[in-house]
Parts: structure tokens; C-alpha cells; sequence
């Protein structure tokens, strides 16, 4: 994470503005794996379970930036990956979306972020133990723009964009 603002004559002049990088290792394979959906009309998320994916492929984080969605609007994603909690303690997760998400681990809704809605963040939090951990994100576009991303913050306190590392 790095944050930078404008500074004149040791007086700050701009915002602070912050950006997240990811680093990979050499050779670093993607490990978030997604399915796209075509949806009619929602204003909500969808139950998959009926669904046929229309694409399915793998990338290194869950956001909707990384993706070639087979269409602007009326489209859902799937990501799914192992989240490895090295250390036992209170997760936060913050899902970011643009309409509506969803964040799951296992079986258990941690963040419900849904509905048809501009750009909102939402959190939940959950004490794990140290192991891997199934993770699923549900989020969808109805209509206009559209946007995902989602962070998680461990037991040492830093926020960070969730990827498969």
C-alpha cells in the first residue's frame, strides 16, 4: 500500500491518496478462479445454482478491473480461492462494489453488500483459525458502470487488496 499527498513548504496541499500494488514471484501462477454470468433485469444477486457459466477463468485478485466480462451490464462473477489465514485471529473483510456483493467463507455470509447500488463499501468480520479456508465472492452489474474489489484486513491490522498470495 503506498499513500502519497502534495506537500509545499512542509504544508500538505492535496488529499491523501492511496493505492494498493500486488508483488509477484517469478513464474507466480493466478489462483482466484471466476465464472461469468448473464443476468436479465436484476436488481439483486442471483441464486447460481441454476446458472450456466458463460466464461470461467482464473486471475490474481478479486476485482472486476482484471476481467474481460462477456458484457457491460446485467453480468454477475463468481471468484472462488483458498484464503490462507496464517495466524489465528479476527478477519475483516470489506467487499467494494458497484452493485451488489456478496462474500462468503465456507458456507458462512461474512460481508452482504447487495443490492442495486453505487459504489459502497461494506465489512465483516470473523475469527479464524491458521489454515486455508474456502472463499467465494458473489457480485453483480445491473446496470451502468460497475465495480469490485475487496480487501482483507488480519489480526496484524494492515488492509490489503485479497489475492490468491
Amino acid at each position: 500500500m503506498v499513500k502519497a499527498a502534495l506537500f509545499r513548504s512542509g504544508k500538505q496541499l492535496s488529499e491523501v491518496g492511496t493505492a494498493y500494488y500486488r508483488f509477484l514471484s517469478p513464474g507466480q501462477e493466478p489462483g482466484v478462479r471466476f465464472s461469468t454470468y448473464i443476468l436479465e433485469n436484476a436488481t439483486q444477486l442471483p441464486s447460481f445454482s441454476g446458472l450456466t457459466p458463460a466464461t470461467r477463468g482464473t486471475c490474481y485478485e478479486i476485482t472486476s478491473e482484471e476481467l474481460s466480462l462477456p458484457r457491460e451490464e446485467q453480468v454477475a462473477v463468481v471468484f472462488e480461492m483458498e484464503f490462507e489465514a496464517k495466524t489465528a485471529g479476527e478477519y475483516a473483510f470489506f467487499t467494494r462494489s458497484d452493485d451488489g456483493s456478496k462474500l462468503y467463507i465456507g458456507a458462512q455470509t461474512v460481508v452482504d453488500n447487495d443490492g442495486d447500488h453505487g459504489v459502497t463499501e461494506k465489512k465483516g468480520t470473523l475469527q479464524l483459525s491458521a489454515s486455508k479456508h474456502p472463499l467465494r465472492v458473489e457480485w453483480f452489474n445491473g446496470g451502468g458502470g460497475g465495480w469490485l474489489d475487496v480487501y482483507v484486513q488480519g489480526p496484524e491490522g494492515v488492509k490489503r487488496v485479497l489475492g490468491a498470495e
